[in-house]
């Protein structure tokens, strides 16, 4: 029983690491984005 609550718990770790992954992923686009759109000439030197 024990071993199956540490595997959930590992898996739920596992699954929030990729939730944050994928947020600063859409995060970085939206930022690079509205850099374009804001300044097309110097494209977001950061």
């Amino acid at each position: 029983m024990l071993g199956y609550i540490a595997i959930e718990l590992d898996l739920s770790s596992l699954r929030l690491q990729q939730y944050q992954e994928v947020f600063s992923a859409i995060l970085v686009m939206v930022l690079g984005l509205s850099c374009l759109a804001s300044s097309p000439i110097d494209s977001c030197t950061m």
